[in-house]
């Protein structure tokens, strides 16, 4: 079975997922079914909150490797 992942930590300069480190700071970003389609009759804010093909939550966090 094939594991979907529905967010990433992301750098939103390169959009490639931060290393494992414990220490590089990264974006939340979402997708999948679990996010809304965009904002309502505003195609501007839609496009600037998905770009990349992600949903730019705002939120910084690190990745740590799994032990």
């Amino acid at each position: 079975m094939r594991r979907s992942r529905i967010f990433r930590v992301i750098d939103p300069e390169t959009m490639e997922p931060v290393p494992d480190d414990g220490e590089t700071i990264g974006e939340l970003m979402f997708r999948g079914n679990v996010v809304m389609k965009g904002y309502l009759k505003n195609p501007k804010a839609t496009e600037a909150a998905f770009r990349g093909g992600w949903f730019h939550s705002g939120d910084l966090g690190v990745r740590h490797r799994d032990k």
